[in-house]
């Protein structure tokens, strides 16, 4: 018997991976152990996703950002959510 499996199915996919083309993330942990959780806009057009991990703030704008809110990116902006 022969099985055909998907890379979809073989390897989780984060919901970090779909985001639109343009957006980039990476995820990490600081010093003190907290998770961070980094966005690129590398385009021209402004950026919105959805963020989908543990409420933190925003260390550059001190805003707090909740799970499922709707984040926008300015052309060639980032934000660098730390949750707590």
């Amino acid at each position: 018997e022969i099985y055909t499996l998907s890379l979809h199915d073989a390897l989780p996919i984060s919901i970090d991976q779909s985001l639109d083309a343009g957006l980039h993330t990476v995820n990490g942990v600081n010093r003190l152990g907290k998770q961070i959780h980094y966005y690129f806009n590398y385009s021209e057009s402004p950026k919105t996703f959805t963020y989908t991990h543990g409420a933190g703030t925003d260390l550059l704008t001190s805003k707090p950002i909740a799970t499922s809110e709707k984040v926008t990116l300015q052309s060639w902006d980032l934000a660098i959510i730390e949750e707590p």
